[in-house]
Parts: C-alpha cells; structure tokens; sequence
C-alpha cells in the first residue's frame, strides 16, 4: 500500500464512512470503486449546509452531511464553519450564541498558552520535553513545502511563523 492509499484510509475513517459504504449510496451517484470515470460532486454550498442544520444551528444528519463533504468538498467560503462542525469543534447542544462565546474562550485559551511558552522560549527557560517539541517542529516547519506560495520566501514569512505557532501550541 502506498503512502496515498494510506492517506486516503486514515481520512476514510475519520470521516466515519467505511461502515457507510455497506449502509447506503453515495450522493449523486458517486461511485465508490478506486479508479472510478464517475465526477465527483459539486461542493456543499451555503444553502445546502443550511439543510444539515437545525433552528439552533446544531448538525442534523451528520451522516449524510459528512458524505456529502467527503465526496464533494465544501465551498472555500464555507470551509471556516462546516469544518468546527465536521470536527466536532463544539460541544453538543450549544446554540449560535453559545458557539461565538465558546470560540472566543478557546481563542483566548489558545493565545494565553501561546504567549507562555514564548515568553519561557524568549528568556531561555525552555526545558525538558517542551525544549524538545519546539526543536522538532522548528525542524518540520521549515521543511514545508517553499514552493507552495502560501510558504514561499524566507523562514521570516508570516505563514511559516503561524505554523509554527499553530503547532507548538
């Protein structure tokens, strides 16, 4: 098996659809067999999110809504809020409101723990097992991909410093 098929079954599982294949059709007609001519589906747009979606905003027919990402993608627009919901970023229950305040909580968490660890790095108290996790992803950090523009320059560029944030936190 090689690395791409790999890939591809670690994203199948998490996206809980093996035992789907058996249990029910793909959207659109979609075929399931490796090397299929079949196109995929367009991808999830606004108004068909909002079908997923029930009066509070809580995912209805995850099933169904995560088969249909899976085999069509979701619009970029769309992306920074199907995506909380496909990874179960919330807890279940909580309301629109609810969600915004929890998203707030987890950024402030986020840029607390971030600026931690950064005030230990900048006055040399790194140690242990943080010391290491830093080195390691500094190493994997700047091997990104330098041809992919979002990467592309010097190891000072903005995306490579957030990354490497994103990672150590």
């Amino acid at each position: 098996m090689n690395q791409v098929e790999r890939t591809f079954n670690i994203v199948q599982r998490a996206l809980n659809l093996m035992e789907e294949q058996q249990q029910q059709q793909p959207p659109n007609g979609v075929s399931l067999v490796s090397g299929s001519n079949v196109p995929p589906r367009l991808p999830l747009t606004d108004a068909e999110f909002r079908q997923f979606l029930d009066p509070l905003g809580q995912v209805i027919r995850d099933k169904e809504l995560r088969a249909n990402i899976y085999f069509g993608g979701i619009e970029p627009s769309l992306r920074k809020v199907a995506w909380k919901h496909i990874l179960n970023v919330y807890p279940e229950g909580m309301s629109g409101k609810e969600r915004m305040d929890y998203m707030k909580k987890k950024c402030f968490e986020y840029y607390h723990l971030r600026d931690s660890w950064r005030e230990m790095l900048k006055n040399g108290q790194m140690v242990g097992d943080l010391a290491y996790v830093t080195s390691m992803v500094r190493k994997d950090v700047l091997r990104t991909d330098r041809h992919h523009v979002f990467y592309a320059g010097s190891d000072d560029n903005k995306n490579i410093a957030s990354l490497f944030n994103i990672l150590t936190t």
